[in-house]
């Protein structure tokens, strides 16, 4: 394999609910090697393996069902460019606010159980609870600065978290609007108040990933202006 490693480690994700996860980073070479591979991977105590594969290849595909993944999510990714924005004249009105770490418990309870399309709530190998700790701690360490740049919220109703990648494209890791606040413009502000900030720190095009299945979520970002950039399928393994 050419001193490769097709499995990396998923630290985060490891140390957070205690047990040994990994990613199968799935190349050509590695197609016939499948099984191997996870031998080596259970004698390293793996206890689950994710794959994703972007594109999608028909080839991977079969290979990994063959070697028992399950198909755990279908994602959309959606691009805006600068020039192609339209989110109405009156939407920041919704006053929009800085998250900061003292807003940290509120915004816990709010993200709790509220991206149910998302696999981690559909996986066999995650229950609700790894699921709702799971996103609990990715916005307390989008707040803190670890893994996003800017988190936006409408106090007790919404939130958005922005990132800037190294490919200096902006990044949507996450959007919420609790239930009963749904349909009164707050996603629209949240999702304005980030492009602005974005296109201030000099990007030019802003990225968003959604499931496939979350019909509504796609509507949003359509009728806001972005366009279908890519997709991709992740599946799962319990080793």
């Amino acid at each position: 394999m050419k001193n490769k490693i097709p499995i990396i480690e998923l630290k985060w994700d490891t140390r957070l609910l205690k047990k040994k996860i990994g990613r199968l980073c799935m190349l050509p070479d590695y197609i016939k090697k499948i099984d191997t591979i996870l031998d080596g991977a259970r004698s390293k105590g793996y206890l689950y393996l994710t794959c994703r594969i972007e594109p999608p290849e028909f080839s991977q595909v079969r290979s990994l069902e063959s070697a028992g993944f399950y198909l755990t999510d279908v994602g959309v990714t959606l691009e805006i460019k600068k020039q192609d924005l339209y989110l109405g004249e009156n939407l920041l009105k919704v006053p929009i606010n800085t998250a900061t770490i003292k807003d940290i418990p509120i915004l816990k309870k709010i993200i709790k159980s509220l991206f149910l399309h998302s696999r981690f709530y559909h996986d066999p190998f995650f229950t609700k609870d790894d699921a709702d700790k799971i996103y609990q701690a990715w916005i307390e360490d989008a707040i803190r600065g670890i893994s996003a740049d800017k988190v936006f919220w409408v106090k007790n109703k919404g939130f958005i978290v922005c990132k800037k990648s190294h490919l200096k494209i902006g990044e949507i890791s996450l959007i919420g609007v609790a239930n009963k606040f749904r349909g009164k413009g707050i996603g629209r502000a949240l999702l304005a108040s980030s492009l602005k900030w974005f296109y201030r720190q000099g990007l030019n095009k802003v990225r968003v990933r959604t499931q496939l299945n979350n019909i509504n979520s796609l509507n949003f970002y359509l009728s806001a202006g972005f366009k279908l950039y890519s997709c991709d399928m992740v599946f799962g393994k319990i080793l």
